[in-house]
């Protein structure tokens, strides 16, 4: 019946995203919560045959069925491209598109940030498809933007993108996110937004990742009250260091924490 299939499909979204996976030269935490029993946004973290290792945040337009299976037709294809011979983010970001586009329904986009993390020069390589810009975070306190390079994904079928490279020092940070967090309203209809959400990430910068993001999430929590959520919200942090650590976070709708 109807409440099976949906089940199976909350099974299928939580396949989709990474199990434990400990990444060389990173500390990483993650918070993920739909706004429906299934969701369009999806990350990933996927290990390359020479040792580095892609990272990726992407969110499908609306929420849902519709933009669950989206979001599983783009773990594919990135599975796809990733077991080839390519290993840099705008030629993965090319053969993603271009199945995505020929696919997926007119009027369906989706956004997507694809890193290249190479432990041993601690360079992180990326590209963004129309993303929400990420932030990077000094140690000294630096606040810096990793902004969109190009056309969301699904648009033209031979749209390119640009590539930038950062090398990340010891503390240095990251934070990617989905729209569904600068986009959380309150009772009154005002957004999080971009500045709010900075300022935050600024404020928590002596906290250990995973404190980080559950205080990030407390404070969206905060703000929306008792506005129901809106969109998909997907935060996942990651910290230059030489210690490899996953911290996975999974939030119930009443936002209580369960580690795992």
């Amino acid at each position: 019946d109807g409440l099976r299939q949906m089940e199976k499909a909350q099974q299928i979204k939580q396949h989709l995203l990474p199990k434990e996976a400990k990444i060389p030269g990173l500390q990483t935490a993650h918070l993920f919560e739909p706004a429906d029993a299934v969701a369009g946004d999806y990350f990933d973290f996927l290990p390359l045959a020479d040792g580095s290792w892609f990272i990726c945040v992407a969110d499908v337009t609306g929420h849902g069925v519709p933009a669950a299976m989206g979001a599983a037709m783009l773990k594919t294809l990135l599975l796809a491209a990733t077991n080839g011979s390519a290993v840099d983010p705008v030629s993965v970001l090319r053969q993603i598109n271009r199945q995505f586009t020929a696919t997926v329904l007119p009027g369906n986009f989706a956004s997507m940030f694809l890193a290249r993390w190479q432990p041993d020069s601690c360079k992180l390589t990326w590209a963004s498809a129309g993303h929400e810009p990420g932030i990077l975070l000094g140690e000294i306190g630096h606040l810096s933007s990793l902004d969109s390079t190009g056309l969301l994904l699904g648009i033209e079928v031979d749209a390119d993108w640009k590539q930038r490279t950062v090398t990340l020092a010891a503390g240095d940070r990251i934070l990617l996110f989905s729209d569904g967090v600068t986009e959380t309203r309150n009772p009154r209809g005002d957004l999080f937004g971009r500045v709010r959400l900075t300022a935050c990430v600024s404020r928590c910068n002596e906290l250990a990742p995973r404190d980080a993001v559950i205080y990030l999430s407390e404070i969206l929590g905060e703000h929306r009250g008792e506005y129901p959520l809106s969109d998909d919200l997907t935060l996942v942090m990651l910290q230059c260091g030489t210690i490899p650590l996953v911290e996975e976070l999974e939030t119930s709708y009443d936002w209580a924490f369960h580690s795992s």
